[in-house]
């Protein structure tokens, strides 16, 4: 039995998994969330061997500063875990689609300006390290300008392994993406340049070896509200404070990099249509129409392309929500 489950659901849990990486998942994620599951059962429910309705409907209260999409991801895996249990011939408690369920609201990202990532980014670089974490200052504008320069997603910056990013070629394999998507991302010379330096400079602070963004304490990676942290204490900092709609988040960087890459495409005169797959592939989109909705959020676009070429992007345009 794998140590690292210790509840009477654990042979559950391991089978689960088992069947999930034969399938080819690496499920690597959801297996962190079945760990903190497994760890809430043996303390609170040591005496159970399968999944009742106290324990469902105590794993799905929102804990502090967790918003809708949190709490899904983390009910996520725990639904499937359920639902194995009852093909396997157990009953087991799944628990409801209500709860976590995102109520529909359209979601505007907020698209930075040049002016403004270069104050965000000189906020990150005045950064000022901590006695006991001294690798703070050092972590903030790499993590930054890799979400921009690269179009990554925040978690896939935050989880990236020391092993999957090759600072000789320049570039990062990007593994288990949404979707089971792996991919590779090309750096530019300036953002290899800056990973260089950083990645020099924190092997010398002697933290963990395998994640190329450590964290010192329990885990060797950094969460989520980290990472948001971060961003918000650069915008305090390059005096950002007021905005018309959303407060920026992190996944904003990963946006403004698509909408600036269009919009760079479109003074260059280049054909959209045939661009647009290759920002797809790069940024791990699942379907094209993700990445064609940024044609929205391209400042000009519409008034300076003809009316049959606006009306032919309109149509691919698709609602998006969180």
């Amino acid at each position: 039995m794998n140590k690292e489950f210790t509840s009477g659901l654990a042979p559950w849990i391991e089978a689960f998994l088992e069947q999930k990486h034969s399938l080819g998942y690496k499920y690597e994620e959801n297996g962190r969330y079945l760990s903190k599951f497994d760890a809430m059962c043996a303390e609170r429910f040591p005496m159970e061997t399968t999944i009742t309705a106290s324990m469902g409907m105590v794993w799905a209260e929102s804990t502090q500063d967790e918003n809708r999409g949190g709490l899904t991801r983390r009910l996520s895996p725990v639904r499937e875990l359920a639902r194995f249990i009852i093909q396997n011939g157990q009953h087991a408690f799944v628990i409801p689609t209500e709860c976590g369920k995102n109520p529909y609201r359209k979601y505007v990202p907020y698209i930075f300006s040049e002016d403004e990532l270069r104050r965000v980014f000189r906020a990150a670089d005045s950064l000022a390290p901590y006695d006991r974490n001294p690798e703070y200052a050092m972590e903030a504008p790499v993590i930054l300008r890799l979400l921009y320069a690269c179009g990554l997603r925040p978690y896939e910056a935050r989880l990236m392994l020391r092993r999957n990013i090759d600072l000789d070629r320049g570039t990062i394999f990007i593994p288990e993406s949404k979707k089971m998507k792996d991919r590779v991302v090309v750096m530019d010379q300036a953002m290899l340049g800056i990973c260089r330096l950083y990645n020099a400079g924190i092997q010398r602070l002697g933290l963990s070896e395998e994640y190329f963004f450590p964290c010192r304490g329990r885990h060797p990676f950094h969460n989520r509200h980290w990472l948001d942290g971060l961003l918000s204490r650069c915008l305090i900092n390059a005096g950002m404070e007021d905005f018309p709609s959303n407060r920026p988040r992190p996944y904003d960087l990963r946006h403004t990099f698509a909408t600036h890459t269009l919009y760079r495409w479109m003074r260059e005169g280049k054909d959209l249509g045939n661009c647009l797959p290759y920002l797809s592939a790069y940024m791990g989109h699942e379907k094209f129409l993700h990445t064609s909705y940024y044609i929205h959020l391209v400042p000009e676009f519409f008034s300076q392309v003809p009316a049959a070429l606006a009306q032919k992007y309109e149509n691919l345009v698709p609602e998006v929500m969180q």
